[in-house]
């Protein structure tokens, strides 16, 4: 089988929905809608350096962009100025709506945030309904699951998914081309979305398909989107699927919490390559800001955080292929002000490209922007163990997979093709950018990183 063709598989014929498992496994795909071409960038991606608290006069508050007084509020909010938190907070009140123009959305939910966060200092008009003590705040999740048919749509608006698995499904088929049993850990929050087109790819390999055995993850996560069909349907659906397209499949799910995991968990099997799917999932581990227990992962030369400790658990099964997926942002500082200067950089964008294809009243739009609302406050109003947004840069990644001895691997120009069409198909906005250099590949919403995509091996 030529080198190029496994991943060809995995792009060829942009076949008709119904023709796919995501029809019988997600529900029917609903009608694209328009693009909305040349969109102005509404909220400023570029934040100025961090403050130092001014006096607060109108004449000077006049002159700032919420930006900066988001910082500013941050900022008299830890240093327990109440004047200065109320000055800022009554300009910024101004400045904010949660029904109007994008950049006066996410100004809303990061002023929520600080509210929250500033508790029982502010006077009640000002905080009504915020928890006193911002160490032991919890955000309240939602608890409404989704149907199939809802996450396909979710999935279906953007490229912020599909970009993750099909760069993860390209170098998958690579690492596994000529492999006659296969075994991949998902440990993911995309319940099983992206294993129809890869069912798929497999049934069509020129050497026919090899045994496919899938563990999916199913420790639970408070954040959306959560899911109504249950997992063991989720498996029963793809195995029909399997079985209809000749591809020998089992499926197994994994209950435990993966700080309490251990290789034995995993049922390795002598004669499996053994693929490890890590998407959007990592993050919501501890990292080294969060002293908390260690979990059983074997000997190790020294003490590792939670998300470290998973890492050396993979890098110990010695996979042939890690696929890595993840947003591109710092929040894990113990600043509080640093985290509203990085997380701003980022949550604009979210509001942004939402607002390209809704109009401003519609239901499912604030409900989105609701959940990237709850995950502002989770970042800044949030500590120790109830702060479970805990992003990274893509650089800080890149140097946690090198430290823990993983080595990254390009992936081929069919992959890279694959993921430009996954862009191509979407709205005026979007972009990536493939980085030869450190083998990575990003998603972009007008030029800035929104996530990025790579592969790795452990290394020797």
């Amino acid at each position: 089988m030529n080198r190029m063709q496994g991943t060809t598989l995995l792009a060829a014929r942009r076949a008709p929905i119904q023709d796919t498992l995501e029809d019988i496994l997600l529900g029917p795909r609903q009608p694209s809608v328009p693009s909305r071409l040349n969109v102005k960038q509404t909220v400023c991606n570029q934040l100025v350096s961090r403050p130092e608290l001014p006096a607060m006069s109108d004449e000077n508050i006049k002159g700032m962009t919420s930006e900066q007084l988001l910082l500013i509020c941050a900022s008299a909010v830890e240093q327990n100025d109440v004047g200065t938190v109320e000055q800022a907070v009554s300009a910024l009140q101004r400045m904010s709506s949660i029904n109007g123009e994008p950049s006066e959305r996410v100004t809303a939910y990061f002023l929520q945030a600080l509210l929250r966060r500033g508790g029982s200092m502010l006077d009640p008009s000002f905080s009504s309904g915020a928890h006193e003590l911002p160490t032991s705040h919890e955000v309240q999740w939602t608890e409404r699951r989704w149907s199939l048919n809802e996450l396909t749509r979710f999935v279906d608006f953007t490229p912020y998914f599909r970009f993750g698995y099909t760069a993860a499904n390209g170098a998958m088929l690579e690492a596994f081309e000529g492999m006659e049993h296969i075994h991949i850990l998902d440990f993911s929050t995309t319940h099983g979305m992206q294993w129809p087109t890869f069912i798929e790819a497999l049934a069509d390999r020129a050497e026919g398909p090899p045994n496919f055995r899938l563990t999916l993850s199913s420790a639970a996560l408070p954040t959306a989107p959560r899911l109504q069909t249950s997992y063991e349907e989720v498996g029963l659906r793809l195995a029909n699927y399997a079985r209809l397209k000749n591809v020998p499949f089992q499926f197994q799910i994994l209950p435990q919490p993966l700080s309490l995991l251990t290789g034995a968990h995993f049922n390795l099997r002598d004669g499996e390559a053994l693929g490890v799917n890590l998407s959007l999932r990592l993050h919501y581990l501890a990292d080294e800001t969060i002293a908390t227990p260690q979990g059983d992962f074997g000997a190790a030369a020294q003490p590792l955080c939670p998300r470290d400790q998973l890492l050396h658990l993979v890098r110990s099964l010695n996979p042939a292929v890690v696929t890595l997926y993840e947003e591109d942002c710092d929040t894990t500082s113990t600043d509080v002000v640093r985290r509203v200067e990085q997380s701003y950089a980022y949550e604009w964008m979210p509001f942004d490209f939402l607002a390209t294809f809704w109009p401003p009243g519609h239901a499912e739009r604030q409900e989105y922007e609701m959940n990237v609302g709850r995950k502002i406050e989770n970042i800044i109003a949030c500590e120790g163990a109830n702060r479970l947004e805990r992003l990274e840069s893509k650089r800080q990644w890149l140097q946690r997979m090198a430290r823990l001895r993983f080595r990254a691997q390009p992936v081929n120009e069919e992959v890279v093709s694959q993921l430009q069409d996954v862009v191509d198909h979407h709205n005026t906005g979007w972009g990536m950018k493939h980085d030869e250099e450190d083998c990575t590949q990003s998603l972009l919403w007008k030029g800035n990183s929104l996530t990025f995509a790579s592969a790795w091996i452990p290394a020797p």
